[in-house]
């Protein structure tokens, strides 16, 4: 490990092709994925290097405190617990407090109708906030959503 080389052999694997979804063509190659699987000092070897580095990027300081994705201790559920929290706190202490949630998992969720709406919501807001998305690694122009 000291020596930052990872040996050719243990990026070896055997792979195992796997059907998809029941019911697909089992003729046809693009019905399948691969299954890796590699040595198990390949897989110890990993889960030494992966435990050194968070501890080493968690006690630096270099991994966000509101991460939760990726760590150790941390979901969804902490990510959601949170953003209650600071939701609770603004409105306790009287200020105006709102949550958009937008459910963006189809592919085409953000179409350029879709991004003029949300901006022509604008004239109807409590506040103004302004927001951009991510889609197919481009990022949208800042966008007044209210």
């Amino acid at each position: 490990m000291s020596t930052g080389h990872f040996p050719s052999t243990f990026k070896e694997a055997f792979i195992t092709p796997a059907i998809k979804k029941p019911g697909l063509d089992v003729t046809n190659a693009q019905s399948y994925r691969p299954i890796s699987n590699i040595s198990v000092v390949s897989k110890l070897l990993e889960r030494i290097v992966t435990q050194h580095l968070n501890t080493y990027l968690q006690s630096s300081g270099f991994l966000p405190s509101l991460q939760s994705g990726f760590r150790s201790g941390h979901s969804t559920e902490t990510a959601v617990l949170r953003i209650l929290s600071d939701l609770l706190q603004a409105v306790d202490s009287g200020d105006v407090a709102a949550l958009v949630l937008l459910d963006w998992s189809a592919e085409s969720a953000l179409t350029p109708s879709l991004h003029q709406q949300l901006c022509e919501t604008s004239a109807s807001s409590l506040m103004p906030i302004s927001a951009c998305a991510r889609t197919s690694n481009r990022l949208s122009p800042a966008a007044s959503l209210f």
